[in-house]
């Protein structure tokens, strides 16, 4: 359930055309907004543990989409559809 992610990110997500990538943004944020209600009065050690974890679940989706980052299509609708997901 994404009960907890608000309208702005909805609304940017719904605007991917890509499924998968729209997929992998949907859950990227869900995951954050999680991790954050889950961590935020954790001891720092916990807090990064948890941000490592997800920068290597992003990072782990990325390669599958981008096919290791050797297609220039994939990499160009990452890097403008999810990097500015990070700023949000």
């Amino acid at each position: 359930e994404f009960d907890r992610v608000n309208k702005e990110y909805l609304d940017y997500i719904k605007g991917i055309k890509d499924p998968i990538l729209r997929h992998i943004s949907l859950y990227f944020v869900q995951y954050y907004i999680d991790g954050y209600y889950y961590y935020r009065y954790s001891q720092n050690s916990q807090k990064d543990g948890a941000c490592d974890y997800l920068k290597r679940w992003l990072q782990e989706r990325k390669d599958l989409f981008t096919y290791g980052e050797k297609c220039p299509t994939k990499m160009t609708l990452w890097k403008d559809k999810v990097e500015p997901l990070w700023e949000k």
